[in-house]
């Protein structure tokens, strides 16, 4: 009816800690780290719901929480070592998740891992005009990158006249790449750690077109496993493909 506002729903969604527990057949230990006292408190009430299941919750970064738990028994100089398979889901604040993080997760062969990429975190870090790229700055994109390549990859630099008090000339940058260019360098070097990457899960929120990117990943060294990750992979991307909003909690 003309005048009648138009109503409005919103969803909230499940959190992936909440969905992990969901999974049918049960994982059999589950682990969750938050760093957020908030949320942290959160995921203890979560564990209190099925005290029936094995959920361990600690208030720690989880890039230190899976360096303890991937250098130590079981997972490493144990007679069970080799049998021990983990599916690691990543849902960073901003760009938190460390490469070495990564790293360890694929040298260990035995975790597949979902990771959600804030592009929009990313790219608000890399400044437009290179002049404005501080050393922090340069230090928290090169430990999310893996190296600090991503400098000449992404601004592209001009000679400028001298001034006054210079001999050689100053050199000034501009970014010269897009969001779509940014994601593609991350999922090149994605793929010089893992055997196996997803294409990226684009998430859309509001109007922000790719603010999230999901991926899927794999060290399996077995081929058949990889070809059936890919292929279940592949399968949850399709159907959400046309994701356009997610709200999580915890």
């Amino acid at each position: 009816m003309e005048g009648v506002p138009v109503a409005i729903e919103e969803e909230i969604l499940a959190g992936s800690a909440r969905r992990a527990l969901s999974v049918t057949p049960h994982f059999h230990h589950l682990v969750l780290s938050d760093r957020r006292p908030k949320h942290f408190k959160a995921l203890c009430a979560l564990a209190e719901e099925h005290p029936d299941r094995d959920i361990r919750p600690f208030n720690t970064d989880a890039n230190d929480q899976i360096k303890r738990l991937f250098t130590s028994p079981p997972w490493m100089d144990s007679p069970k070592s080799s049998a021990q398979r983990a599916l690691v889901f990543l849902d960073p604040y901003g760009m938190n998740v460390q490469w070495e993080t990564l790293e360890l997760l694929a040298k260990s062969q035995r975790a597949d891992v979902w990771m959600l990429v804030n592009l929009k975190a990313v790219c608000q870090q890399l400044a437009h005009d290179h002049d404005r790229l501080d050393q922090s700055k340069r230090n928290a994109l090169s430990k999310f990158f893996g190296t600090n390549e991503w400098e000449d990859q992404f601004y592209k630099f001009s000679d400028n006249q001298r001034d006054l008090f210079s001999i050689q000339p100053r050199q000034s940058g501009h970014r010269s790449v897009s969001r779509t260019d940014v994601a593609r360098f991350y999922r090149l070097r994605l793929n010089t750690r893992f055997k196996y990457v997803s294409e990226p899960l684009p998430l859309k929120v509001n109007s922000q077109e790719s603010y999230f990117q999901l991926y899927c990943m794999s060290n399996n060294p077995s081929h058949s496993a990889r070809s059936l990750i890919a292929r279940g992979a592949e399968a949850v991307i399709k159907k959400y493909k046309l994701a356009s909003h997610r709200r999580y909690d915890h």
